[in-house]
């Protein structure tokens, strides 16, 4: 069984906040099924919640929505939710979009270089 668990990244600080930091201060409440945002709307904005793909990098190292991948050809992905699944998105020469379904063994041999938002010049 995967362990569901969120990063949360705060854009009016830059940096990494906790999850549950972030979501007590403002007094949100979790139902099964959404939140509630009453007047803390406009607070919760300011945080983007990423969510565990349950898997590991080649060096155990935990993957995020978010991360960016780097596989042995040097081939770099952003890790994102797409249809259903957690994917590596990737620019093909003629730039289109290239989604690829991430599991245990498409994992083995890629590991986390970064993350869109402490290293967005990974992806240009």
């Amino acid at each position: 069984m995967r362990e569901i668990k969120f990063r949360v990244w705060d854009f009016q600080n830059n940096n990494w906040a906790s999850e549950a930091e972030s979501v007590m201060s403002m007094g949100l409440k979790f139902s099964t099924n959404d939140f509630y945002f009453g007047e803390n709307k406009e607070k919760l904005l300011r945080f983007h919640f990423l969510q565990f793909t349950g898997l590991t990098d080649k060096n155990g190292v935990e993957v995020f929505e978010g991360d960016v991948l780097k596989n042995p050809q040097v081939k770099i992905g952003e890790v994102v939710f797409n249809e259903g699944k957690f994917c590596i998105k990737t620019y093909r020469k003629n730039d289109t979009i290239w989604y690829m379904p991430l599991d245990i063994g498409f994992m083995k041999n890629k590991e986390i270089i970064g993350n869109i938002y402490s290293n967005p010049e990974l992806l240009k």
